[in-house]
Parts: structure tokens; sequence; C-alpha cells
């Protein structure tokens, strides 16, 4: 009769209680991302909503501004979400030189650890102060493109710009149907993330709107109140990977399994 070693029941034991795994996650995008109104926006949410469903997680980015204090004492400050910014810098334009993702984010991952999941929700401030809205879908295109070339092997969930207030604080007075202009951009960059998908790339598109409304806006029009950012991180937390089964615990269970037949 097969008798499983004890020292090996013990690791299983102790794998079950605590995961040895955690899923990797690099949060991108702008303010709505890093917090400007609510500090640390929707990744409080997001953290907490995993940790309840018993999935580790670590965020890695560049940046370590506008942490919560849950997310300072779990160490899980860090992202890329950068206020003010946009998808890319636009040749002729001055508002977005030196703040465009698809510029920098290939030095902020020269510095993390390899994500395994990416969130992405950018061109809120193309849109908002209409910066070259006509190419913002083509901006985004390059920048997604540029995300799968840096982790070929991550999950990349692409989130769609939010719905705002017409009468936002931060609006340019040249912007006359912004939540128009949302819907038409949310239209192409989902087809742009259909496309690669189509091609084999680990690619989806999260449709923030089906679930975010006006009422969950803060007193801007523009970034979520806190309930907001809650509901916000909720459906991220929905749609992220749930860990990869760990290797080892899966050779025991195999040997476990052998021992058995062998009986």
């Amino acid at each position: 009769m097969f008798a499983f070693p004890k020292h090996l029941l013990a690791i299983l034991a102790a794998m079950s209680a605590t995961p040895a795994w955690a899923v990797t996650i690099w949060p991108i995008g702008d303010s709505l991302t890093s917090g400007f109104t609510v500090a640390g926006a929707y990744r409080p949410s997001l953290y907490n909503n995993l940790i309840r469903a018993g999935e580790p997680v670590t965020f890695v980015g560049s940046s370590t501004a506008d942490a919560t204090t849950t997310l300072t004492t779990t160490g899980q400050f860090r992202h890329d979400g950068h206020s003010s910014w946009f998808i890319a810098d636009t040749p002729g334009s001055s508002m977005d030189n030196g703040k465009g993702l698809y510029e920098s984010v290939q030095s902020w991952h020269a510095t993390i650890p390899s994500p395994q999941v990416i969130l992405l929700m950018i061109g809120t401030n193309d849109l908002n102060l209409n910066n070259s809205v006509s190419t913002a879908s083509g901006r985004f295109a390059l920048l997604l493109s540029r995300l799968e070339g840096l982790s070929p092997s991550a999950r990349i969930i692409v989130g769609a710009v939010p719905k705002a207030s017409e009468t936002n604080r931060y609006k340019d007075a040249s912007v006359t149907t912004l939540n128009a202009s949302i819907q038409s951009y949310n239209n192409s960059i989902s087809a742009v993330v259909a496309a690669h998908a189509a091609n084999g790339k680990k690619v989806e598109f999260l449709d923030v709107n089906a679930a975010m409304t006006l009422a969950d806006l803060g007193s801007d029009g523009l970034h979520f109140s806190q309930a907001g950012y809650n509901k916000l991180g909720s459906l991220w937390a929905s749609a992220v990977l749930i860990p990869e089964p760990n290797t080892l615990l899966l050779l025991l269970l195999s040997l476990f399994c052998m021992g058995i037949r062998r009986r």
C-alpha cells in the first residue's frame, strides 16, 4: 500500500492555506487610474475585491503617487496612472508633449517585473480637451501594439473610456458633444481590440460604460466619486485573470494519484 510522504502532505497543506503565487497586474492610464479627487482611484477596490476572492495580487509600475493607507501597508502602491496624460504625443500639439503613454511605457516596463495582466484605460484627456480626436483611436492602436510587444505573454484588458458630464470642470470650450465623441472612440478601440484578438493577441475589451453611469461621477463631472471608484474596481476585479495553478502543487497531486493507482 502506498503511503504518501508526510512531509509532502505538510507542503500540500501549507500551499493550500497560503497560495504561493500572485497575479502581477500593471495598471496603466491617467488620473482615473492614479487618483486625483480620490486617492488610489479604483486600485484599492480592485485589490480588496481580489483579496476577498482569494486571489493574491502584486501591482507593478513606475509611479507610487496617490496611494491610500491600504495600498501602502500592503505594499501594493505601484502603478502607471499619470494624471493629465494622453494616449501619445501628437505632432503639432503642445498639450500632450512629454505626457504620452506610447512614448513612456517602454522605459517604465524596463523597471518592473513582467506583468501577467495589464489594465489599460486611456483617452479621456484627449477627448475632453479636443486633442486630435479624429486620430485618437489610431494612437491607441499603436499604444496597444507596443504593450503587446513589451509583454507578449500578458493578458491586456482594455477599459472603455467612461462617460463624463458635458459640463465637467476640465472640458475644453471647443468640445460640444463629449459623450458622442467618447462613444465613437470606444467603438473604434473596441474594434481595434477585436482585430488584435482575432490575430491571436491576448487582449480583450471591458465595456465599463455598461455598468458605470453619470451618477457614479464626483462633483467635478469627470472623475468618479469614492462609490464610483469602488464600483469600477469591482468591474476590473471581475475581469482579471485567475492566477495559473501552482505547478508544484499539481506535481504533488499527480504523485499522489500515481500512488493510489499502484495500491
